[in-house]
This record gives C-alpha cells, sequence and structure tokens, in this order.
C-alpha cells in the first residue's frame, strides 16, 4: 500500500483439546470486550471450544448495546479500549442500572497480572486473565460463575 509501508499478517496454529464444561447446567453466555479483531477471534474459539456461548464487542459502545439487548452470564473485558478504558467501562454500566448492570466480570489484558489488578482496583471483578490466556485457568474462571 502506497504511503504505509509492507504489512504482514501471522497466522498461528492453535490446538485446543475440548474440555467439558464443569457447569452443572446450561453453556455460560459469554461477552468478550476487546478492540483487537485476532483476540476476539481466539476468544470466540476458545469459548466455544469449552462448550459456552461467546459474543464479542470492539468497543465500549457496541458493548453497551449487546448488553442492553441480551442477557449475559459473564464480561470479559481488556483493560485498553479505543473509545473508554476497560475500568471506566465498568464505572459506567454499573451506573447505569440498565440491563447486565450487575454482570459477573473479569479483567484482561495482556499487561502483568500486577498491572492488571491495580487497574481494577476497586471494581468488582472476579477473576483476573493475562494474555496469552491459558485454557484450563479461563475453564474454571467461566465454571465458576452462577448462570444468571
Amino acid at each position: 500500500v502506497p504511503g504505509r509501508g509492507p504489512t504482514a499478517t501471522l497466522y498461528v496454529p492453535v490446538v485446543i483439546d475440548p474440555i467439558v464444561p464443569t457447569r452443572a447446567t446450561r453453556p455460560a453466555r459469554v461477552l468478550v470486550l476487546d478492540d483487537h479483531d485476532g483476540q476476539r477471534r481466539l476468544m470466540q474459539t476458545l469459548i466455544g471450544a469449552l462448550g459456552h456461548q461467546c459474543e464479542t464487542a470492539e468497543n465500549a459502545s457496541m458493548a453497551l448495546q449487546r448488553l442492553n439487548a441480551h442477557d449475559y452470564d459473564l464480561l470479559l473485558i481488556d483493560r485498553r479500549l479505543p473509545d473508554m478504558a476497560g475500568p471506566m467501562f465498568l464505572t459506567v454500566l454499573r451506573a447505569s442500572g440498565r440491563r447486565n448492570a450487575d454482570i459477573p466480570a473479569v479483567a484482561f489484558s495482556g499487561d502483568d497480572r500486577g498491572a492488571l489488578e491495580a487497574a481494577f482496583a476497586g471494581h468488582d471483578i472476579r477473576a483476573f486473565i493475562t494474555k496469552p490466556v491459558d485454557p484450563a485457568y479461563l475453564a474454571s474462571v467461566i465454571a465458576a460463575v452462577d448462570p444468571r
């Protein structure tokens, strides 16, 4: 592309052993809020392989639209978003009083766990997941959430 330089696409094969969900009831419905397309697709693949339903949103306004339209069991939220930081998004969501305002939330980021915990300090976070995501840990986090 003139004026932009070369671009490259990297495809990384991911092998996922199917893990049977440990939930005693229906599969969880998870909303993943992350601005990186590749990360959203990876999370959809992982969560689907775990036997759960996954929808994604690339920014805070899209996530609010989805949360207002559908019920979810869990929100996975990235620390950094293009239109609002993850912790601020949770503040806005919790204060809204709207549908899913009390949804269990899990923070995730490419940052180290200490930085992630510090960024979300004072927010009701069920778990912290660092990237790259460990599928077994993700499975345990989802399994620990009661269906809504």
